[in-house]
């Protein structure tokens, strides 16, 4: 290696000598241009294939920062520049390219390699371009002027560029973060969010820089957006180490709103998913952690008769068994509590790690701060719950008035014109500081789907109907589009519950028309619609700390501990964000796959007399017979 000042020493693999020796002459004929005016330090240079970064470490004798210039197949890779110490290294490279898919290997011991003669194919002006990009980094790196993770991508055999931002890979073993542990530490703010009392959002969508997570070298595929819909809706996938890819979606008034909150689901459902980084872990069976963790089976068990499955996925709650601890704040104590890891991540595991119960994303959440996080997550959380609730009990609730209300009422016409259903709504607000909705689209000509329903919660009433019409506009256009092909399906489903194993196959049953007097309880009944004014009593506190303050103290009020555990990953905290997964022991978890529901030791659900609507369900029948219609 050079000294510091020097020039750079340049190190290739076999074949790669040719692109090494150009880079050497450029750099000789013009290092004198920089080498009085730029900084001190020691730069080495690594020339190679993309998958052998490890053996071309050798390059890195002496310490300093390394640039590393590496091929696949036709295209090479300029940067990242790295040192020890540093977030963002060539091995993040080739994972972000493998998981995405820009690579074929993933999954495999070592990429794929096809057809591939290295630098060897490429002709003497390709090398030449190649080199000139390798010196115009070294040197802008010489001058202060390179990015750390900035990645050059050329493709020879188009004659392009293109400028790309490595998302270094926190759960990297050469350059990945020590131990952090998943305990939160809340900072009230005071301050009124900057869209008014009524957002719940620090910073508007449109403020927020996302396009560097949707690239080859980012976290996400590109999104793609639906035409067809009334509003804007964009969809796209979170390639995924261990499972098919995680669709994310997002429902705006605008393209541009729907694109953000679909990349914001997507950075979501990837913080959640795996515990990522060095996390600190206890391991131990509930009988050692005492009074420190929380009783598995106070958030929902399924039923012994799942538990007795052959093949069954999930073991039954004993004291005995060890299983992963992580650290949560507790609202109710005021401090530390630990939960299971399977409950607190929910992507799955290949080491054979017990799991109590089926575990989704419910409860997780993306914000701008650990309070904002944690307000969306209890809005989820709540979401599911009166959805839940009103299914399994059958509760009679009082139907919303959506004729008054100019923006509501157009917004409900457009949902119409474009599906050709009609849209109702219910109030199913339990009291805990957060109204909450069930909205139902229906079409009885029996030529289609039938029923279709969802649900959705804010403190704003017309913001929870709004968000509502959003998500479920979009359901069924979908299952329009379906129907013919999963009818037959659902018939059989209709005979036989426990082939409802996914998720979309909740609703591809509950939407057939030959399913459409399990709604009765909600559809046919003889009270006419209510105007909103008289079921929500309004109140808009100043901040998210007074929203947050709220919610949890209802909840507290009703004996429901609120539980964060801190989710975040370095590859969003640098982009402002926090990412939380809120846990209420009491509120009924959101499953899917009729025998994953999870009815077991939850008292609010056998308890009717604690339900602010009257239950349709007779003394004798079955609490959670059919699956429950959520989409």
């Amino acid at each position: 290696m050079s000294g510091a000042g020097g020039i750079p020493r340049i190190k290739a693999t076999e074949g790669c000598e040719p692109l090494a020796a150009l880079v050497r002459g450029r750099l000789a004929a013009r290092w004198g241009e920089v080498a009085e005016r730029g900084g001190s330090g020691a730069l080495s240079v690594s020339i190679g294939e993309l998958d052998l970064f490890g053996q071309r470490l050798g390059a890195r004798s002496g310490g300093g920062t390394i640039l590393s210039v590496a091929h696949w197949r036709a295209s090479l890779y300029v940067g990242p520049f790295w040192e020890e110490g540093a977030l963002g290294c060539p091995s993040c490279l080739l994972r972000r390219l493998e998981v995405s898919g820009a690579i074929e290997s993933y999954g495999n011991e070592r990429p794929v390699r096809v057809g591939d003669d290295g630098l060897r194919a490429w002709g003497p002006a390709a090398l030449r371009i190649a080199a000139e990009l390798v010196v115009a980094r070294i040197l802008r790196w010489r001058l202060g002027g390179a990015t750390q993770t900035e990645i050059t991508l050329y493709h020879p055999r188009q004659g392009t560029t293109d400028a790309r931002v490595l998302i270094p890979d926190s759960m990297c073993g050469l350059c990945g973060p020590g131990a952090s542990s998943t305990l939160p530490r809340f900072e009230m703010s005071t301050a009124p969010p900057p869209g008014g009392t009524q957002s719940l959002r620090e910073r508007a969508l449109d403020q927020i820089e996302l396009d560097h997570y949707v690239s080859p070298l980012g976290l996400l595929g590109m999104p793609r957006v639906d035409l067809q819909s009334p509003f804007g809706a964009t969809s796209l996938q979170l390639p995924s180490r261990l499972r098919p890819p995680e669709p994310a979606i997002g429902r705006a008034r605008s393209y541009d709103r729907s694109r953000s909150a679909a990349i914001l689901e997507g950075l979501e459902r990837y913080c959640g998913l795996h515990r990522g980084g060095a996390r600190i872990v206890e391991r131990a069976p509930h009988s050692a952690m005492g009074e420190r963790a929380i009783c598995p089976t106070s958030m929902g068990t399924h039923p012994d008769s799942s538990y007795a499955e052959a093949g069954f996925p999930y073991v039954m709650f004993s004291e005995a068994i060890e299983v992963d601890w992580v650290e949560a704040y507790s609202f109710a104590h005021q401090g530390s509590r630990w939960v299971p890891e399977r409950a607190a991540f929910w992507g799955p595991r290949r080491d054979g790690e017990p799991s109590f119960f089926f575990e989704t994303s419910n409860g997780c959440s993306l914000g701008n701060s650990l309070e904002e996080a944690t307000l969306h997550g209890l809005r989820e959380l709540i979401e599911r719950d009166s959805f839940l609730l009103t299914w399994y009990r059958r509760l009679a609730l009082p139907e919303i008035d959506l004729s008054r209300g100019g923006e509501l009422v157009a917004l409900v016409r457009r949902c119409e014109l474009f599906t050709g259903f009609r849209f109702r709504a219910f109030w199913s607000t339990l009291g805990f500081g957060m109204s909450s909705v069930w909205i139902v689209a229906v079409d009885e000509d029996g030529t289609g789907p039938c029923v279709l329903a969802g649900g959705a919660a804010h403190p704003d009433p017309r913001r929870a109907i709004v968000g509502g019409l959003y998500e479920l506009c979009g359901v069924v256009l979908a299952t329009l589009h379906r129907y013919p092909s999963i009818r037959e399906h659902g018939l059989e489903m209709l005979q036989d519950p426990t082939l409802v194993r996914r998720m979309e196959d909740h609703s591809d049953l509950s939407c057939l028309p030959e399913a459409r007097d399990r709604f009765s309880f909600l559809l046919d009944r003889d009270e006419g619609p209510v105007d909103l004014r008289e079921l929500a009593h309004e109140h808009a506190p100043r901040s998210i700390r007074e929203h947050l303050e709220a919610v949890t103290g209802a909840l507290g009020d009703q004996g429901i501990d609120v539980l964060v555990v801190d989710q975040t990953m370095p590859e969003v905290s640098g982009a402002g964000f926090c990412c939380v997964k809120v846990i209420a022991p009491g509120l009924l978890p959101m499953t899917f796959g009729h025998a994953n529901r999870r009815t077991e030791h939850l008292p609010r659900l056998m308890d009717v007399g604690s339900l602010p609507y009257p239950s349709m369900l007779t003394a004798d029948a079955e609490v959670g017979l059919h699956p429950h219609p959520f989409p």
